[in-house]
């Protein structure tokens, strides 16, 4: 859940900028780690634009893209269409914590600045897995809060549900059930990993 504050600045043009330094500067280094014409589910989609973003470099992908605040889902139907997209990109309201799918229905997860939101974040880590195929990739854009300046800012927008550091995010998607693939560390204490669904 975040603030009526935190929306404001999602909807900012801070928050437009940073999210094209990230789409540029992260999404693109791991666009290589999705398989073919995969299924991706997006978790926390918020506008919709990281299933958009991918969705125009993955030509043959498809996306359901889900998220817990109604308007935001109402939001990211709006850019998808704006898109022409909606083809592609299925967006519905769904919970990180309690996902409404089958067990090994996606070929990848995808969770960008989203599971310092949810509380019991490796709750959403087991719900991951447990939706991924086998060797199914899971990629998580997210901020170490032992090297990021965002914490302080979080306070003013509405307080992280979720405080960990990559080691502590690491050392629970192993828990989990997951395989680091790649991990790459970028400013703002922000990072950026995939790790494949291990097939024990």
């Amino acid at each position: 859940m975040i603030s009526g504050i935190e929306k404001f600045y999602c909807k900012s043009r801070l928050h437009a900028y940073i999210w094209k330094w990230m789409a540029n500067k992260i999404f693109s280094d791991f666009v290589p780690y999705f398989p073919l014409s995969p299924l991706i589910l997006e978790i926390g989609t918020g506008q919709g634009l990281g299933a958009i973003f991918l969705a125009e470099r993955l030509k043959d992908s498809s996306f359901i893209a889900i998220d817990n605040e109604h308007d935001m889902v109402k939001a990211a139907i709006q850019n998808v269409k704006k898109k022409d997209l909606q083809e592609r990109i299925r967006v519905e309201w769904g919970d990180a914590l309690a996902l409404n799918f089958p067990d090994k229905s996606f070929d990848a997860v995808v969770s960008i600045t989203v599971l310092h939101h949810v509380p019991h974040y490796e709750k959403a880590l087991i719900e991951a897995a447990r939706v991924l195929k086998p060797e199914g990739v899971f990629m998580i854009v997210d901020f170490d809060f032992k090297a990021s300046i965002f914490p302080r800012f979080e306070i003013l927008i509405g307080r992280p549900a979720s405080i960990f550091t990559w080691n502590e995010m690491s050392g629970a998607l192993q828990k989990a059930g997951f395989e680091t693939q790649k991990v790459n560390f970028y400013g703002m204490g922000m990072f950026a990993s995939a790790s494949l669904k291990s097939l024990r």
